[in-house]
């Protein structure tokens, strides 16, 4: 909860929308990070006009990354406040945090090339995750971080986690509807090309078999975007399969912000359609704002980022550099381990969800109890050939043995209770911070 407003806030918010009334971009759909009151902010904007009189885009992020330098480096973060932007120094640096090395890691690269800003800001606040093993009481506190550690204490902003920015506090667009592009990079087992080097066959659009419209109009995801293709020439020669996104709040995330169905390419980008340049676009959601990211498909268990990704034009959350990358245990499949050069500890891995969930429920049965199992749905299509089948896990265009031996193979495996369904999603408004 937001405490009570002082004076001193006060006048900082009338500031605040006075910078809104002269600067377009605050009240698009991608605002700036930080309100134009900020001592950087307010420069830039002078310099850069082109960002005030329209949305604040990667271009413009990456000029402010420039004027505005926030260290890279994983020791030192810059975090902005309402008197201020200053670096805060991390406390166990120069080393990596200690804990990466336990059984039980925090989320990410392990080891970390460098500590993402939204962890970064978590060992600042409890340096105990760092020294010890990551353990649930370390994952609840990443799940409010933004709340807890860059609460500004201004309700008018938007409080979030950013790698790059360090805490932001994005003022809240009134006049537009503001949404999210999500670029998600995700690897389907079933479709993926053994020795590839990450990529992934794209035999449903070589066949002109893949749907113009997004196919999750069914249950159980029964979606009712409209995204579209508007023929089938205008699928990309890369395609694999349409793809699902969510957004889940930060703070709770049974609790659904939004969704958006996009086209998986074979190099496992997952794209708008509208344009493959952009992410999936989840509308209702803000900009510059930490979210959970749900990544479905017709036939794999959906996945969960492991920890909420600061969403804006810039950000993009790859599911594919590791087991670590999903939330929860044994979440995905390693798919390749590729080893570039003769030096030692450079391979590459390949990881991505697991094949066989024919029935969408997050979780492989292939035993003949319930009547709805995932052996009982293949069975029911085995045998169906050149048809855009969901059984169709290894996507060779036929329901054969071949993709009951790959549901067979994950038998048993359970994705987290937050993909599961139903799972009492709440669909509405998010407690947020």
């Amino acid at each position: 909860m937001k405490k009570a407003i002082t004076t001193i806030v006060l006048v900082l918010i009338t500031h605040l929308l006075q910078a809104q009334e002269t600067c377009a971009s605050y009240q698009s759909a991608f605002p700036p990070p930080y309100p134009s009151s900020y001592p950087c902010m307010s420069s830039f904007l002078t310099t850069y006009p082109l960002c005030c009189s329209t949305e604040f885009s990667t271009f413009c992020l990456n000029l402010f990354l420039s004027h505005c330098p926030t260290s890279s480096n994983a020791c030192i973060v810059e975090q902005c406040k309402p008197t201020g932007c200053s670096n805060k120094p991390m406390p166990f640096c120069p080393s990596p945090c200690p804990s990466y090395s336990t059984s039980t890691p925090p989320p990410g690269p392990n080891p970390p090339n460098a500590i993402d800003g939204v962890l970064f800001e978590l060992f600042y606040f409890d340096g105990g995750c760092c020294m010890d093993t990551w353990d649930n009481l370390c994952t609840t506190a990443l799940d409010s971080i933004a709340c807890l550690v860059c609460n500004d204490n201004n309700p008018n902003t938007i409080d979030a986690a950013s790698s790059q920015l360090g805490c932001t506090h994005t003022p809240v667009p009134t006049t537009t509807t503001p949404y999210v592009e999500v670029k998600a990079k995700v690897f389907l087992e079933g479709a993926y090309i053994a020795g590839s080097h990450g990529l992934m066959n794209t035999n449903l659009r070589s066949a002109g078999l893949l749907p113009t419209a997004q196919p999750f109009t069914i249950s159980p995801w029964t979606y009712t975007g409209t995204e579209s293709f508007a023929s089938a020439s205008a699928i990309p020669t890369n395609a694999v399969d349409w793809m699902m996104v969510e957004l889940r709040d930060s703070k709770n995330p049974s609790c659904l912000v939004g969704e958006g169905a996009g086209i998986l390419l074979s190099n496992g980008q997952l794209r708008a359609a509208s344009d493959t340049s952009r992410g999936v676009r989840i509308d209702g959601a803000t900009p510059n704002t930490n979210y959970y990211i749900i990544v479905r498909a017709r036939n794999h268990v959906a996945l969960m980022s492991a920890v909420p990704v600061f969403c804006s034009t810039a950000q993009a959350y790859d599911f594919s550099y590791g087991m670590q990358g999903a939330r929860g245990t044994n979440q995905q499949s390693l798919l390749e381990d590729y080893d570039p050069s003769p030096t030692p500890f450079d391979n590459i891995y390949y990881y991505g969800m697991k094949a066989g969930d024919f029935n969408g429920d997050g979780r492989i049965v292939t035993n003949t109890n319930p009547v709805t199992s995932d052996f009982l749905v293949w069975r029911t299509h085995a045998s169906t050939i050149r048809a855009y089948n969901k059984t169709d896990c290894n996507f060779d265009l036929m329901v054969t043995y071949k993709d009951y031996n790959m549901c067979i193979a994950n038998t048993g495996h359970l994705g987290i209770s937050f993909v599961l369904d139903p799972q009492g999603l709440i669909i509405g408004t998010c407690p947020g911070c």
